[in-house]
């Protein structure tokens, strides 16, 4: 394929066939449109996005540009170039005639150097961050993230009293409104994440030229509050709270996943059954919250257990969703901490620290799950590099967890119940315990004998392998 086919897949520079040489080349976007580099002034130079997927009404929409280029630079405004071309590359047919005209007017020296005032609005370019758009615009400035709980945090606290404002009339007021709107239970580092989104809108739209520069000041997102200490969930509650058939199993397998595999919560829940060997008992994680692969090998209980339940899905396909509900639905993410808190007290979990809140301490929730995993295996002798290599975490991250992991090691309390024998629905029956239709009734006749014949390696009694064939008498 060669560099000037018209495939907006290969992602390279094309151009119309038959144009002549040195004609304006476009950088295909797929899905966005095209990327054009212009060049201005003496040293200036950037890359501007037509969104415009049609290829000869982008090309016609790179000359518009170019010309503008020319008469700003051409009248000594060559510094208005940058955001006079950002706006005209995105701007419909309506809006590029007005800014043709005060194009023309500047250059005439009728009208004073200022801002084209944005019309978009916070909640638009909010969306089109957690959305990706941003992402795909500007690959290397904007990163391709999880936004679960951005989007929660927008929604609930941020839109609702800034949304609808355009960015260009936003202040600092409306932002310190945002904060003083936050629900008073809110700890201190939820109220911080709110602040930290609003904060990255804004400095993204000031990035994307929609503003001049955002209204806030350096230090208006609060500081972090200090680590607060976990409880860890102990074997023995483990074991209460994943066998307890008054919970759905799809929850009670993903604790126990969470429990025993160290996942975050979203990553795990959006866990797809392509990224599972269940031959070889290996996960394979390839978007997560850092940006950083990794693979290790699952505990045989838990291995076990996908197993059992992959069958009991009806062995779903590869791109289907590993823990979902019983009608096949993703589960609901929403409040999990509490959900997890009332599921601990309808298995008869009742252990006071696991639901108290104090100063320096928090009660136990999805996350929680992580902290007891990485404590419990410090404890038991898990060397740093077989943590890291499951959680993630640096070498400093892990030593915060070392003082709770002496203390918990002192309590000897082993290890968890491996998944499969822990989740009474994915335990497997042992060949010779297997019960067959009208076993209920009674023994079979000669089972009773059977059972009272002693072992012996020869003229004795001898059972065969297949547990539906009658004990024989050699």
């Amino acid at each position: 394929m060669t560099e000037d086919s018209n495939d907006t897949k290969t992602n390279k520079v094309i151009s119309q066939p038959g144009e002549p040489r040195g004609a304006p080349k476009l950088i295909p976007v797929p899905g966005v449109g095209f990327r054009t580099r212009i060049r201005y002034g003496k040293h200036g130079r950037d890359r501007f996005l037509i969104k415009i997927l049609d290829y000869t009404a982008a090309l016609k929409r790179d000359r518009e540009l170019r010309e503008l280029t020319r008469l700003l630079t051409k009248s000594g405004n060559a510094a208005q170039v940058p955001l006079m071309l950002a706006k005209a590359a995105e701007a419909d047919d309506a809006k590029l005639k007005e800014i043709k005209r005060w194009t023309d007017r500047l250059c005439r020296g009728d009208a004073v150097v200022a801002r084209i005032s944005s019309t978009t609005t916070f909640k638009k370019l909010a969306e089109r961050w957690t959305d990706g758009d941003l992402h795909k615009q500007w690959p290397d400035h904007v990163r391709d993230i999880d936004h679960e709980t951005n989007k929660i945090l927008l929604k609930t606290y941020v839109l609702p009293v800034i949304g609808e404002h355009p960015l260009a009339e936003l202040t600092r007021q409306h932002c310190d409104e945002v904060m003083r709107r936050l629900p008073a239970h809110l700890a201190k580092n939820s109220r911080r994440h709110v602040a930290k989104v609003v904060g990255r809108v804004l400095n993204l739209a000031e990035f994307a030229r929609e503003i001049d520069r955002t209204p806030l000041p350096r230090g208006w997102v609060p500081s972090p509050d200090d680590k607060k200490d976990t409880s860890i969930l102990y074997p023995r509650e483990d074991a209460k709270l994943l066998g307890c058939k008054s919970i759905p199993l799809a929850y009670r397998l993903f604790y126990g996943f969470l429990h025993r595999e160290s996942g975050r919560r979203t990553e795990t829940a959006n866990l797809r059954w392509r990224e599972i060997d269940l031959k070889n008992g290996v996960v394979q994680l390839d978007t997560n919250k850092t940006n950083h692969a990794r693979f290790w090998r699952l505990t045989d209980g838990v291995t076990e257990a996908l197993k059992r339940w992959h069958e009991l899905r009806g062995k779903p396909k590869p791109e289907e969703l590993v823990f979902t509900t019983a009608d096949g639905m993703p589960l609901n993410l929403d409040h999990m901490a509490n959900r997890i808190r009332d599921d601990l007290e309808t298995a008869g979990v009742t252990r006071a620290r696991l639901s108290d809140r104090g100063v320096n301490t928090l009660p136990f929730g999805t996350h929680a799950f992580r902290h007891s995993f990485t404590t419990r295996c410090l404890a038991n002798g898990k060397t740093d590099d077989w943590v890291r290599q499951r959680t993630g975490h640096t070498t400093d991250q892990l030593m915060t967890y070392r003082e709770q992991a002496k203390s918990l090691e002192e309590l000897s309390l082993g290890e968890l119940t491996p998944l499969n024998e822990v989740l009474p629905e994915l335990r497997r029956r042992a060949k010779g315990s297997v019960r067959h239709r009208g076993s209920e009734a009674g023994p079979k006749v000669g089972q009773h004998e059977a059972a009272k014949s002693p072992k012996c390696s020869r003229g004795g009694q001898i059972r065969t392998a297949d547990p539906l064939t009658p004990s024989q008498v050699r």
